[in-house]
């Protein structure tokens, strides 16, 4: 009887580790964007500024919530490149996220061959990207 408690509390310690470590390596639902539609609109009302190797398009919105989005190509790379970017730009979003303005819908699109972008290269565009914000943000009446 001692085994069968031992492995259930083995079990349950697992499921807890597992579902505090889901907790950090995904965003938050609220703070996704994932539709087709959200995509769509930052193309077509939003704003872009463009780093070296990736392009941001933006919008100002009225919710309490930061939207964030990436898209990867499938013609920049394999499924393992796009995944890795996906992963090194939604690390960058954490770090930014306390310092960014409510109601910010963003998107990152890569500019070059996915294998050729490193965390570095995503942070240094992220920071630009967001002295361009808040000017606008200051800006805004």
């Amino acid at each position: 009887m001692d085994s069968v408690q031992e492995c259930q509390l083995k079990q349950a310690e697992m499921s807890s580790l597992a579902e505090e470590q889901e907790a950090v390596t995904s965003l938050r639902s609220p703070t996704r964007s994932l539709s087709k539609r959200d995509f769509a609109f930052l193309k077509a009302q939003g704003s872009r500024t463009f780093g070296k190797s990736v392009r941001f398009h933006y919008f100002f919105g009225t919710s309490d919530q930061v939207e964030f989005g990436v898209t990867a190509f499938k013609s920049g790379g394999n499924a393992v490149c796009r995944n890795r970017f996906k992963r090194l730009s939604r690390e960058v979003f954490r770090k930014f996220l306390p310092s960014l303005p409510r109601g910010l819908k963003l998107q990152v699109l890569p500019l070059l061959p996915l294998e050729k972008i490193s965390y570095q290269a995503i942070l240094v565009d992220f920071e630009a990207c967001m002295s361009t914000l808040n000017r606008k943000e200051r800006l805004k009446p």
